[in-house]
């Protein structure tokens, strides 16, 4: 599947569209706010997911303060502000999954922050999910796993996305305009 859809209109962006690829079982979203035919943009591309305020505010990307609100789209045909949620958890949760850094037992590795000590010599905050053993005893990246004994983060695990996933996908709305690009 290959498909590029609008989700609406943001003031200040113009139109907002995402490409939906899923081709041999991998699946990868990216987007673009107010795409220019000379191939530059009036907002984000690619990963644009994370400048967008979520319905779980624990799911919001901690990288942006100031996130777009549902109620700041004026919705193309199709599209409303639960549609945009749930399209939002479909692109958090997977997205890029055949790049999962750890097995089916270590999906909720990663929930600590630790404070390490950085290249630069200065202590950091980092997930603990990419803080080796080494530089912190709660640190995960290369760790085993108790069950199966995978070391997270050692080579890119796949993760099959659920039918209903790629169903959802499919009944999204075609593009009802034609990008400059994607």
């Amino acid at each position: 599947m290959k498909k590029t859809v609008r989700i609406g209109s943001l003031k200040g962006y113009g139109d907002v569209f995402c490409e939906i690829k899923f081709v041999e079982g991998k699946l990868s979203i990216t987007g673009v706010m107010g795409p220019l035919k000379n191939g530059n943009c009036r907002g984000g591309c690619g990963q644009i997911d994370m400048e967008f305020e979520r319905r779980n505010p624990a799911d919001n990307d901690s990288r942006t303060r100031e996130r777009i609100k549902p109620t700041e789209f004026t919705f193309a045909p199709g599209w409303d502000a639960e549609k945009w949620f749930d399209f939002l958890e479909v692109w958090k949760h997977w997205h890029l999954n055949d790049m999962r850094p750890g097995c089916e037992h270590q999906k909720d590795w990663g929930k600590k922050r630790l404070q390490v000590v950085g290249y630069n010599g200065k202590m950091e905050t980092k997930n603990s999910k990419w803080v080796y053993p080494k530089e912190h005893p709660e640190g995960e990246l290369t760790k085993p796993c108790p069950v199966c004994g995978y070391k997270y983060g050692s080579e890119w695990k796949k993760e099959d996305v659920p039918a209903e996933v790629i169903a959802f996908l499919q009944s999204l709305p075609e593009t009802d305009k034609t990008p400059a690009w994607v």
